[in-house]
């Protein structure tokens, strides 16, 4: 028995010290600490981050540090969030930007369900998937942790033309969706119909070759459809030409979403009538975004 119980003291050491072996690659000093918030507070800014902590359950983040995003228990996120300009003036024309791009398109009930524990605001987010690398990747407009979510609202956002905001609106809003489609309660017929596909790959066109992407790729949606999906995943690579997948559950949900919102209903009802599984998948899935609120 206590050989046994050396044993489990040795691994906790070894579990104890790959954990700090993952902390060297960050970049600077891990700060954890837990925010206070005061609804009577006459600062602000201050004061609208308290009232949507006590009212959603989840935190409205305008001041990031490491501790808020790089460790979540067994993971270390390679990302880099830079702030917004602390300056109250700014920070309250970012307020009204997020409500205007994100906030207001979701309830209160939504918010409470779909939103992760923090809601991180940058003015840039930057990611490294190589953590022996020096270089930062290109800055990303949002990203999703497994208990926060970061997007980017900063200058170039608010220059943003009515079109160009209402498109990175749908695409924040489309990412909580698809992220969250867990908790649509989609009836199990949806999955059922997906799983023998989900990030399955149905074929390439590669230009060296004589393969004609502009030939193939419709192509290879036609065969998505009778499959029951609305859209395909394109991965377009230097060396091989383009390839394409069946997409995520994730993925699915957002194809969906913008079939629903781009495609006029004239349209969607020949596809509907041609391809029997489309139909039954889409509205599978629409009953549940409905349910939530979200359609």
């Amino acid at each position: 028995m206590k050989h046994y119980k050396y044993l489990i003291f040795s691994l906790f050491g070894l579990l104890l010290f790959s954990g700090c072996e993952k902390e060297k690659f960050l970049d600077t000093e891990l700060e954890t600490f837990a925010r206070k918030y005061d609804v009577n507070s006459t600062d602000p800014v201050f004061k609208y981050v308290s009232e949507y902590f006590f009212k959603h359950d989840n935190q409205l983040i305008l001041d990031p540090v490491v501790g808020d995003y790089v460790y979540n228990f067994d993971r270390v996120y390679k990302i880099k969030i830079v702030p917004v300009d602390q300056d109250q003036e700014n920070l309250l024309a970012t307020i009204d930007l997020v409500e205007e791009l994100f906030l207001d398109k979701f309830s209160d009930v939504t918010k409470k369900k779909f939103f992760p524990k923090s809601l991180i605001i940058a003015d840039s987010i930057y990611t490294k998937w190589n953590p022996y690398e020096e270089l930062w990747e290109k800055p990303d407009m949002f990203y999703s942790g497994r208990h926060f979510l970061s997007i980017v609202m900063n200058d170039d956002v608010m220059a943003y033309s009515d079109e160009e905001k209402e498109k990175y609106s749908q695409e924040l809003f489309n990412m909580v969706v698809g992220d969250g489609h867990e908790k649509l309660g989609i009836d199990e017929g949806f999955y059922k119909t997906g799983e023998p596909y989900f990030m399955i790959l149905i074929g390439f066109a590669n230009p060296d070759w004589g393969e004609n992407p502009d030939v193939m790729i419709p192509q290879y949606r036609e065969t998505a459809l009778k499959c029951g999906f609305v859209n395909v995943r394109i991965k377009e690579t230097e060396s091989f030409g383009t390839y394409v997948y069946y997409p995520t559950v994730e993925e699915d949900i957002v194809h969906i979403l913008n079939f629903m919102n781009d495609t006029p209903e004239s349209e969607r009802n020949e596809i509907f009538e041609k391809y029997p599984m489309v139909k039954y998948r889409v509205n599978l899935a629409v009953d549940a975004l409905k349910i939530n609120g979200l359609l």
